[in-house]
C-alpha cells in the first residue's frame, strides 16, 4: 500500500479500508496461518503493484461493478469509503480503527526504494 497511500494523500483522497471486504486467497490465508501473520495486513504490506485501484461514484458504483465484470469476466472488489479523514485508516469487524502508513517500495523514489528508507 506504499505508494497508493502517498498518492492518496498527496491529492487529498482519504479512504477507510474496510478489512472484510479486502480479497484475500485460500493461499494467502493458509501462508499466513501458518506462520502467524494478518492476511489482509499482509496483503496490503506488498502487492499493489499488481492491482488497480480507482474510485467510483456511490451513486454508479453497483452498475461498474456488474459492467465491469460482464465486460473483462473479472470482479472488481468494493474495499472501502472516501472520507473526509486525515489517515487512510482500516476498519476491523468490530469497529476498531488501525491508520495505515505507507511501507513497501516506492518506485518513485529517486535513491533507496524502501519507503522507511531515510
Amino acid at each position: 500500500m506504499g505508494v497508493i497511500v502517498s498518492i492518496w494523500i498527496g491529492i487529498g483522497v482519504i479512504v477507510c479500508l474496510l478489512y472484510e471486504k479486502i480479497p484475500v486467497s485460500k493461499n494467502l490465508i493458509n501462508f499466513c496461518s501458518r506462520f502467524g501473520f494478518d492476511p489482509v495486513e499482509f496483503a496490503l504490506a506488498g502487492g499493489d503493484d499488481y492491482t488497480i485501484l480507482c474510485t467510483i461514484s456511490s451513486d454508479t458504483a453497483d452498475s461498474v461493478v456488474e459492467d465491469y465484470l460482464g465486460e473483462f469476466n473479472r470482479p472488481l472488489y468494493p474495499i472501502g469509503v472516501v472520507t473526509d479523514s486525515l489517515q487512510v485508516e482500516l476498519e476491523y469487524l468490530g469497529g476498531r480503527i488501525k491508520n495505515i502508513e505507507a511501507e513497501g517500495w516506492d518506485h518513485f523514489k529517486t535513491s533507496g526504494g524502501l519507503i522507511a528508507d531515510p
